[in-house]
């Protein structure tokens, strides 16, 4: 069985890198080794297994400088923070197509969800340790409150809410390339808040990158070097 199908046939979708995982070799050849306690789906029995890979993407995203630790990298300083989102019920009807209102002063931003329903946040970028999100009462007492500052609509009720971590780096751009230090260690982070917007380019220029071929004409024009975590090596 391969390296790819046995990965994923144990974590569908995911490499671990687990504290012993470690570069062995030098240069462009260079292999990553990881011994990892899974669970075989078939029969559910633990057993130690033994990973070998020319080359390890980091998409992590708020776990990216831990997974790279996890790997002996150094780490970029890839710093998640959290962004609030609130969907509210209000008291009037045709808000479906309502577009996105963003404040001025970058304090919060809403925009239509349901008929009577908007999506709300503070625009907080709360500084975290990498987790599984979750709102605070105080981040979403402060978007109604903020929200109510400008519109004369009635608060029905909070439906739900929810919260993210958005990841960036020092100078909050995204990060895609080889480790400066590390061959075979490709970081794909940092996407920030700009993650989806962004993916369909991010994806062609990191493909490239990685694989080590001519850019797609979306991207041929960019610089590759901007986004490099070679730019934070000095």
């Amino acid at each position: 069985m391969s390296v790819a199908n046995a990965i994923h046939a144990v974590v569908p979708g995911r490499l671990i890198c687990t504290s012993n995982t470690k570069p062995v070799g030098a240069g462009p050849v260079a292999h990553w080794i990881a011994n990892e306690l899974v669970v075989d789906p078939d029969d559910g029995l633990a057993r130690t297994a033994t990973f070998s890979t020319p080359v390890i993407v980091n998409a992590a995203g708020a776990w990216a400088d831990e997974a790279a630790q996890r790997c002996g990298v150094r780490p970029l300083r890839i710093a998640p923070k959290r962004r609030t989102m609130v969907q509210l019920r209000v008291g009037r009807s045709g808000l479906r197509d309502l577009p996105l209102v963003d404040d001025t002063s970058g304090t919060f931003y809403f925009k239509g969800e349901g008929d009577s329903s908007v999506w709300l946040s503070p625009h907080d970028e709360i500084a975290t340790d990498p987790c599984d999100a979750a709102p605070e009462e105080i981040d979403i007492a402060t978007a109604i409150d903020r929200f109510e500052s400008v519109v004369d609509w009635s608060i029905e009720r909070v439906e739900r809410s929810w919260a993210g971590l958005r990841s960036f780096a020092r100078d909050r751009l995204p990060v895609y390339g080889f480790d400066a230090h590390a061959p075979g260690f490709f970081w794909c982070a940092g996407q920030g808040g700009f993650g989806i917007q962004t993916s369909p380019a991010a994806a062609k220029l990191a493909a490239a990158l990685l694989l080590d071929q001519a850019p797609d004409a979306m991207v041929e024009l960019i610089d590759p070097a901007l986004f490099s975590p070679r730019r934070f090596s000095s």
